[in-house]
This record gives structure tokens, sequence and C-alpha cells, in this order.
């Protein structure tokens, strides 16, 4: 029985504080951002690189990897050096710049495998019947290659959503999402309201996946 007032402590203690609450706010604010500006950047690039042949195309697209394949602290850090000088730094702007380097590989490789997996018969068809480019693209290649885009941006939202390190550098003191201040968390807060936080973090990855 002395443990359920405990726990109800802990959600009220997450849900009143300013800061906390200002947080999760921030988050769901990123997150949206970061997925919808990532594909209007990587889905016209997944396209091109799924039906157009061009010098450099695969270095292209393997040093995309380039992003994940190293630990990015390093970029991050050489990254602030860049937003100082364009005093992007404690900005909304240099948060989803950021954010933005993680999610390029899943928003530009999912959709070009989606995009080749459409069958080049089905386009040439709909062109032969006087479709133009553009309605070709959004009444056969879109629709079939929807799944794949789907799947790309909610890895990406899951990403943005989960982000910690590129966003401290950047977003400090302006901007501190829920991952970011998982650290204040740990540290500052009682373990009730830890738990409670991370509850409230992993909820958004259950629910997509």
């Amino acid at each position: 029985a002395l443990q359920r007032p405990v726990r109800r402590q802990g959600w009220h203690q997450v849900f009143n504080d300013p800061n906390l609450s200002h947080s999760m706010k921030l988050s769901f604010e990123f997150a949206p951002v970061v997925t919808v500006v990532s594909a209007l950047i990587c889905i016209p690039a997944a396209y091109a690189f799924s039906r157009y042949k061009f010098p450099g195309r695969r270095f292209l697209l393997i040093s995309l990897f380039a992003t994940n394949a190293f630990p990015k602290i390093g970029l991050y850090i050489s990254m602030a050096g860049v937003f100082y000088s364009l005093n992007l730094m404690g900005t909304f702007l240099g948060v989803v710049f950021v954010q933005l380097i993680g999610t390029i590989v899943f928003m530009t490789w999912i959709p070009a495998a989606a995009f080749s997996a459409v069958p080049r018969s089905l386009e040439e068809a709909a062109r032969d019947a006087g479709s133009g480019p553009l309605r070709t693209f959004l009444r056969i290649t879109f629709p079939l290659a929807a799944p794949g885009i789907l799947v790309a941006m909610v890895l990406s939202f899951l990403y943005s959503f989960d982000e910690a390190q590129g966003t401290f550098l950047v977003g400090i003191p302006n901007y501190i999402t829920m991952p970011t201040e998982m650290y204040t968390l740990v540290l500052n807060y009682p373990e009730q309201a830890g738990a409670v936080f991370s509850i409230l973090l992993a909820i958004p990855s259950v629910i997509l996946m």
C-alpha cells in the first residue's frame, strides 16, 4: 500500500515539473519536423539513386553510411565549430540540422530500395497511355513505394526522438529534449521520476514499431 503513493508521486513529479514537461513538448516538436524535412530532402535523392545512372552514384550511396559508421561525438564537435560561426548554436534550426545527420541514411537507402522494387514496365505503360512524368510518379511509382517510405519515416522519427548527443551539444541551454533531459534526471531526481521518464521515452518506439 505504501508503494502506490510513491509510484504516483513519480508520475506527478514528471508531469508537474516545468522542465520535464517542456522537454517532452520539444521532443514531440523536433521529431515530426526532422522527419518531414528529411523526407523532402532525401526522397527525391532516393528516386534519383534508384532510377538514374550518374558518375559517383555508388560512392555517394556508400558515403551515406559514413555518418553511422563511426562514433558521432567527433562529428558533432566538428559541426559545433561550424555552427558557432553560423550562429546556429542554441537554435531550433541548429538542432534540426544535427538530427538530420542521422536520418539521411534511413530516408535515402530504404526509399531507394522501395523505388527500385517498382517495375519499370508499369511506369512505361502509364507513359504510353499518355500520363506525364509527374502523374506517373504520383499515381504509379509513389503508391507502390509508399510502404518502404513509411518505414523510413518511422525509423527517422524514432532516431530524432531518441537522439541525445548532438542535441545536447547544439541545443543547450535553450533546447533540451527528453533524451538529453535524462542526464539531469539520473543525477538530480528520485529514482521513481527517472523510471517514469524512461517509460514515457519508450512509448513512441513501442507504438510505432
